[in-house]
């Protein structure tokens, strides 16, 4: 993959191993539209109706993985 590409050339590039050995996960809760409502669910703490994103990152900041869920 392209992507994949582009963060291993960037970890060579400052030198470290392409591969990440540590990664940190973390979650927003985003408002959704009134257009997409049917595909949303509701966040309870936050009193948000929308979806949820799920980013996994390397220590660098660089994403490895995205995953988005009704909140």
């Amino acid at each position: 993959m392209l992507f994949t590409a582009l963060r291993d050339a960037e970890h060579e590039r400052l030198g470290r191993d392409p591969h990440p050995s540590a990664a940190i996960m973390d979650a927003q809760s985003v408002k959704a539209v009134e257009e997409s409502a049917h595909s949303s669910g509701f966040a309870a703490p936050k009193r948000v109706n929308g979806r949820k994103r799920h980013l996994l990152v390397d220590t660098l900041g660089i994403p490895l993985s995205c995953y988005v869920t009704p909140t």
